[in-house]
């Protein structure tokens, strides 16, 4: 019933023809089936993503313009235009507000408005169950933020991208307020801070060698498909450089990280060690060992278990010719 255009299957929605206000279209349904179902004036739409995959993206809505990322059918917005109004009826929903990035918790009611281009107010209802994170702000039940605004259109609001250098927390992040990926990874601040939790002033969190941009995408052999607050994921023992302590790994795995993997068969020791610390020496280090699979691939590895059996040879062989 809220499609514009009822005998074909398209993206678009509104329910102004039922009297209502709201307005949008499915962006990107990340392999997610999304439902849009009217609700009473002057509730707006509901917005349900049914599936596993994820996210999907709903666009609605003008002045400003906002996005919702829906991971599941654990995740349902009522979403109204007019004043731009969200209750969140499943999940911890992400949200983007003009370019600002919101984090939106189960049973919250936010309003947003936009008085000039690029400025954003909102509030959080006085009967939200939480606060909201709007742009690296909080936003506690019954406030407002008004005035915020995003120069570089990276998520974050230009309060919080002190340009200290040093990240201290959300809401002091240290970043340059124009430019939207200070470090240079690939992945904008207010991703790294608000989606990811990486640091937004290192290029490689974990420093596993591969960048906190290539362990977010989605190519393996290029070091996708990794957490990259996880070290144990890479397995580069750096070889190349000496194995000793202070160098940064370099994220490939050549033949010489199986050997060296390989000359340790047998070595048993503390699993505490700092797989970073130096492991030029003889005997156990953990840089040679890593735990079971604990993920969907064979490098979502738990950390170092104390032993280097067989199975880490076959792990870092697994990851031959891998080059952040």
């Amino acid at each position: 019933q809220l499609d514009t255009d009822t005998a074909t299957f398209s993206d678009n929605f509104t329910d102004v023809p039922f009297g209502g206000t709201t307005f949008g279209q499915i962006v990107d349904r990340g392999g997610l089936t999304v439902f849009i179902k009217e609700v009473a004036n002057p509730g707006g739409v509901r917005v349900v993503a049914v599936g596993t995959g994820g996210p999907a993206t709903i666009q609605a809505c003008t002045s400003p313009v906002v996005q919702y990322m829906l991971d599941s059918e654990d995740d349902q917005v009522i979403a109204t235009c007019g004043s731009v109004t969200t209750k969140v009826i499943g999940g911890t929903v992400t949200a983007v507000f003009g370019t600002v990035l919101a984090t939106l918790p189960l049973g919250s009611t936010s309003t947003v408005t936009e008085p000039a281009p690029g400025v954003i107010n909102v509030t959080n209802s006085a009967s939200s169950g939480d606060e909201l994170v709007v742009g690296g702000l909080t936003v506690p039940p019954g406030t407002s933020a008004t005035g915020l605004v995003d120069s570089d259109g990276d998520g974050l609001i230009d309060s919080v991208e002190t340009n200290t250098g040093v990240f201290v927390a959300p809401n002091d992040t240290g970043t340059n307020p124009f430019n939207p990926d200070t470090d240079g990874d690939g992945l904008i601040d207010g991703d790294e801070v608000l989606q990811y939790n990486t640091n937004p002033l290192n290029p490689d969190t974990d420093q596993d060698g591969c960048t906190d941009g290539a362990e977010v995408g989605n190519i393996g052999a290029s070091g996708g498909l990794r957490d990259p607050t996880d070290i144990w994921d890479v397995f580069d023992t750096d070889t190349e450089n000496g194995l000793n302590a202070g160098t940064a790994l370099g994220g490939i795995v050549s033949i010489g990280d199986i050997f060296a993997v390989a000359g340790h068969f047998g070595d048993t020791g503390d699993a505490g060690i700092d797989p970073l610390s130096d492991a030029s020496g003889a005997g156990y280090h953990t840089r040679f060992d890593r735990g079971d699979i604990i993920g969907a691939n064979t490098w979502n590895r738990a950390p170092a278990d104390g032993s280097v059996a067989i199975g880490d040879i076959f792990a870092v062989a697994a990851q031959f010719g891998l080059n952040c």
